[in-house]
């Protein structure tokens, strides 16, 4: 059975960042994570909590690097999904990245896809003259 978190991005920049894990890697990580065994959790909403919190943590992160950029957002709350027969499908999106990571013989699959209206060259322009190399990069993302 799988684990899959989502958290959408929404402002002048629009997205979704999701997280995918074994059910048996969800139980490592909550338990690593409120320093108990993963036997010892007993209910779902701890799994739910903690990739939950791992969705802010990656998206925080972003929605913050985009923020300073001057392509506000807000972040949804996260959403999680579980089982073996789903598929999950994003539209649209100007920049899809997908990362892999791995943790003793766990897989983790990270998805991020964005889009901007809002990605110009003068703002652009703007945020690298003002020392913000962070913001020439996120532009370039959106103007490829």
């Amino acid at each position: 059975s799988l684990v899959l978190g989502s958290i959408n991005l929404v402002g002048k920049v629009m997205g979704i960042v999701t997280i995918q894990v074994s059910e048996n890697l969800s139980r490592i990580m909550t338990g690593e994570m409120l320093g108990i065994e993963p036997d010892e959790i007993e209910d779902i909403d701890e799994i739910k909590d903690v990739i939950g919190e791992v969705l802010n943590m990656i998206a925080g992160n972003l929605k913050s690097s985009l923020c300073d950029c001057g392509l506000t957002c807000n972040l949804s709350t996260p959403a999680l999904t579980t089982g073996k027969d789903y598929r999950l499908e994003t539209r649209e999106m100007t920049r899809n990245d997908y990362f892999t990571f791995y943790y003793q013989d766990h897989t983790i699959l990270v998805h991020v896809g964005l889009k901007s209206h809002d990605a110009d060259p003068v703002q652009e322009k703007q945020s690298a003259e003002n020392g913000n190399k962070n913001c020439h990069i996120i532009f370039a993302l959106f103007l490829v």
